[in-house]
């Protein structure tokens, strides 16, 4: 099986002619490239919306899509106002203020709810009348004794517009749904910006999700009219999904800058160490940043915009990067300082080539498998992260020879050289390789004790999905966010939509009557600790005992659906005639559809996901068989997304294996032989897994993705050790002397690239964002394992393989010795 790697080497060696020999056209054509890439790059944006993790024609999203082509966007922008009496006159008159100052000042706003213009429904000599809470603002105290006695006595009103203690009154404000941006991106169309008959919206099927530019700008606004008001006596706290999205971008641009800025700095300080040479201190990174450049201006170019997990790119290929070049650059210093710039370029690539290229590949295998998840950011990661990868090989076997050719590199100073090799870590390595060769077996005891040991931790892993894990507990934004869920009863929308197929179908007392059995059901529900999942409800039902009880009095209870017919269509007729946009809320201009909203807390989707799943499937046994009742809001996407990832992950690492396994027997040229170098890589996956349990680090698309990056970076190290002990020992037949010359040539690239590999991530434990804190811990120990695996275990088991005998002389393979290293 060598036989084809002798010829891909020999072109390797025709390859560096050619690159020498066209180098200025291959410098020109890269900086052409880098450029064209570069241009492209203030295209980029990010996107936080719940439905940029799916694609277009995801069932999930299509539900969403629906439901809001319908009702609007369920993401509201909630605001809790306190005061020492929210029914006192001051404060009535300040609240309706502060409402007008709102609805005038946002832009794409659909509406603004609060005590200002709550509707408020009283019987009349024609039937029922639904005006506004606060269409005339009290003048004596009498009335406004009688304002507090009509706001407490309403049943509609508590958990909507004011606690139940009257100690905080909310404001909710939705923006529309589409974004309102014009082609250029430069201006928000007139009708965004309330401009009467400007240019019309566009239909639903050409609608974009409202972007992050515009949720910045509403988000803006909306915390500079609270500066205006805010005062001990009215003091307002705010948050929502829209707030979120506001300042999780913001945390993740500043730790994007941060991570890119520290990991870049990780090569300039040890790399002069590693080489002995002021040149691999920024050629490394000048080659990963080129790769970098590539990808993110395939992004832009494609109109891929960032999400919070894709927002790792940039660290990520940063960090991996490297690993190519430094292993070309420590062969090249070798063979440049004893045969000359150009013949030790040519041989480099001879020499490297070949497991440069595999190790490039095994790394994006480990990739590969996860670049068609469900989950569109987990998709995006990957592929342009393999873009980003396989440039960067094309760059370091085409840009860095041509640019090596050109540069004068000062050879590196005998006094250095000797450095290196007498240093402790040079030493260390060497120790540590003929140890695994002497005693094979307590080195494979102690690495299986440890997977054991570190194993059994496994089974406290757990799956996360958890938007929130980006703050602090004791950040502003969270102590908000737990301030005004446990005043209002959560505000995350699980929306449900009863489809009944036919014109006035909803108009009917069975489908009601079952609306309101799923409601009380909704309402039962609880979790293991006995909390309810659904904190408040809100339907089509309400509405209907709200008029019920204006009619009958509302001093009469409970309130109840009219079981006559003709009598309960014409309260939706009368409502639909006087006031459409309260019913509008609640169903459709053909009275055919019904909402009921659930809201529940923010914590963790996967707390979730079996609670929604039951919810589901007992809805579809309450109604008729021809009447759809979907599920949908932002609590099921993030539900979906979920079980999107838990499905990525049993596919995604198998698969990804498997491809690995198969890339390493093509690179070693020999099956038992590929085969033995996988078992160095399981112990780091194993040891990770097992930190991650102790430590209650959980599973969520950071630590998704870092599992098949450690996979393929432990595989990238193995490769070379096992390509250069093959060539030894077939050269010499001897073990001790195959594993010594390995360490002694190749180790120097396997512990630059793993110092600086280790070092990168946990650059990412100063991060501000505990999330990828943990994915730098966790990849970090990964890599320092399989360095570990690499030059302690692989040389052990290689020893249990081959035996203490020496090869037949007969079977040795002769190794010109112009390649020896």
């Amino acid at each position: 099986m060598h036989g084809y790697k002798a010829k891909i080497e020999k072109g390797f060696h025709y390859w560096g002619i050619r690159v020498i020999r066209y180098r200025l056209a291959i410098l020109l054509m890269t900086v052409v490239v880098a450029g064209l890439a570069v241009v492209q790059l203030p295209k980029l944006s990010i996107a936080t919306s719940v439905e940029s993790m799916f694609t277009r024609n995801d069932p999930i999203l299509t539900d969403y899509q629906q439901f809001r082509s319908q009702f609007g966007r369920d993401e509201d922008i909630v605001l809790l106002i306190s005061a020492p009496d929210i029914f006192s006159l001051e404060f009535l008159t300040t609240l309706k203020q502060f409402h007008e100052d709102l609805e005038n000042s946002l832009p794409l706003l659909k509406e603004v709810s609060s005590l200002a213009n709550a509707p408020y429904i009283e019987a009349v000599d024609s039937g029922v009348h639904v005006g506004g809470f606060l269409d005339n603002l009290p003048r004596t105290e009498q009335e406004v004794q009688q304002y507090r006695q009509r706001g407490h006595s309403h049943p509609g009103y508590q958990n909507i517009y004011f606690t139940p203690d009257a100690k905080y009154a909310t404001v909710v404000i939705k923006t529309q749904a589409a974004s309102a941006l014009t082609a250029d991106g430069q201006r928000l169309m007139g009708y965004a910006r309330g401009v009467h008959g400007a240019e019309a919206h566009p239909p639903p099927e050409k609608q974009q999700s409202i972007s992050q530019v515009e949720n910045i700008a509403v988000i803006s606004i909306v915390e500079a009219v609270i500066k205006e008001y805010q005062t001990p006596d009215f003091d307002i706290a705010f948050s929502g999904t829209p707030v979120y999205q506001y300042y999780v971008e913001t945390k993740v641009r500043a730790n994007m800058r941060k991570m890119c800025f520290a990991i870049l700095w990780v090569p300039v300080v040890l790399m002069p160490f590693m080489f002995g040479r002021s040149s691999g201190a920024f050629m490394p990174q000048v080659t990963a940043i080129l790769g970098l450049m590539v990808a993110l201006g395939m992004m832009a170019l494609l109109s891929i915009r960032f999400s919070l997990t894709s927002s790792m790119l940039p660290s990520i290929l940063l960090s991996i990067g490297l690993t190519a070049p430094i292993h070309f650059l420590v062969v090249y210093y070798k063979y440049q300082k004893r045969v000359g710039k150009f013949r030790g370029i040519v041989a480099t690539l001879k020499h490297s080539g070949f497991p440069i290229t595999m190790t490039s590949v095994t790394t994006v295998a480990g990739l590969l498998s996860f670049s068609f998840s469900n989950i569109v950011p987990i998709a995006h990661l990957v592929n342009f992260t393999i873009i980003g990868i396989l440039t960067i090989l094309v760059f370091t076997l085409v840009t860095l020879p041509a640019f090596l050719s050109i540069l004068q590199v000062v050879d590196g100073s005998e006094r250095g050289e000797a450095y290196y090799e007498a240093s402790f870590l040079n030493r260390s390595m060497l120790a540590l390789g003929r140890f695994g060769v002497a005693r094979p077996y307590l080195i494979l005891f102690l690495f299986l004790a440890s997977a054991l040991v570190l194993g059994f931790n496994i089974s406290r892993l757990h799956f996360s999905h958890n938007e929130l894990h980006y703050f602090d507990d004791n950040s502003d934004f969270m102590r908000q966010v737990r301030l005004i869920e446990a005043q209002t009863n959560g505000f995350r929308a699980l929306e449900f939509m009863i489809d009944t197929q036919r014109k006035r179908g909803i108009i009917d007392h069975d489908q009601l009557q079952a609306i309101e059995q799923l409601d009380d059901h909704l309402r039962s529900e609880t979790d293991i600790q006995g909390r309810a999942y659904i904190g408040r409800t809100r339907s089509l039902i309400d509405l209907i005992k709200e008029i019920s009880c204006a009619t009958i009095g509302r001093d009469q209870s409970p309130c109840m659906i009219p079981k006559d017919g003709h009598a309960l269509a014409e309260q939706f007729d009368h409502i639909n005639r006087t006031v459409p946009e309260v019913l509008r809320k609640y169903t459709d201009a053909d009275l055919r559809t019904g909402r009921l909203t659930a809201m529940m807390y923010w914590r963790d989707a996967a707390h979730d996901v079996d609670f929604i799943t039951r919810v589901r499937e007992y809805a579809a046994t309450l109604f008729d068989d021809g009447v759809k009742v979907i599920v949908t809001g932002v609590v099921s996407i993030n539900s979906g997304i979920f079980k999107a990832m838990m499905t990525s992950l049993a596919i995604g690492y198998s698969l990804g294996f498997l491809l690995i396994a198969a890339l390493m027997i093509l690179a070693v040229g020999d099956v038992r032989l590929g085969l033995l170098a996988m078992i160095p890589n399981l112990f780091p996956i194993v040891i990770a897994l097992g930190v991650m349990g102790y430590l209650d680090i959980p599973l969520n698309t950071y630590n998704l993705i870092g599992g098949s990056i450690a996979i393929g970076l432990a595989v990238d190290d193995t490769i070379h050790f096992f390509h250069n002990f093959q060539r030894y020992y077939l050269k010499s037949g001897d073990i001790d002397f195959a594993v010594s010359e390995t360490l002694g040539s190749a180790g120097r690239a396997l512990l630059a690239t793993s110092l600086i590999l280790v070092a990168s991530f946990w650059m990412r434990l100063f991060s501000d964002l505990k999330v990828v804190a943990d994915f730098g811990l966790v990849m970090g120990i990964a890599l320092l394992v399989a360095f570990l695996a690499d030059v302690l275990l692989a040389p052990a088991l290689l020893r249990m393989l081959y035996g203490t005998g020496q090869m037949d002389p007969q079977k040795r393979f002769d190794v010109p010795r112009a390649q020896n290293v």
